[in-house]
């Protein structure tokens, strides 16, 4: 655990399927051998869930709800410039600001930055299973 608390600046854990009971066992321990380490976890399908969760759990930073692919890469890339004080411009996050007040982000999906997936094989694969 010494080599992961100092080795990383942002851990990620999922919020979902009960993940999140573990993973506090986990960040607390992280946090106690490094205090600066920032944790986020994602996987809350509301704004509402994600500022719930912050008000009761004080060991991580951040909490990201909805599609997270976009605001995660905006978080990473706010940890790694450090250009501002707070990542406002992060969208669908939620944060404490100096005072430990939660401040949250607007949910803002830009779908033309995810990733189309490729299915082609899968289509393929059917054509294939209905000629038998």
């Amino acid at each position: 655990l010494f080599d992961i608390a100092h080795q990383y600046s942002l851990i990620g854990l999922p919020y979902r399927f009960l993940q999140w009971i573990p993973g506090i066992i986990l960040v607390d321990k992280l946090k106690k051998i490094n205090p600066k380490l920032k944790i986020v976890m994602g996987g809350f399908g509301t704004r509402i869930e994600a500022v719930k969760f912050l008000e009761s759990i004080e060991c991580v930073d951040f909490a990201i709800w909805g599609e997270g692919e976009v605001a995660l890469k905006q978080l990473c890339d706010f940890i790694t410039e450090q250009k501002e004080e707070y990542p406002i411009k992060v969208q669908s996050l939620v944060f404490r600001d100096k005072e430990g007040h939660l401040v949250y982000n607007k949910h803002k999906v830009e779908y033309s930055e995810l990733v189309i997936p490729d299915f082609s094989d899968f289509f393929k694969f059917n054509k294939m299973k209905q000629r038998l």
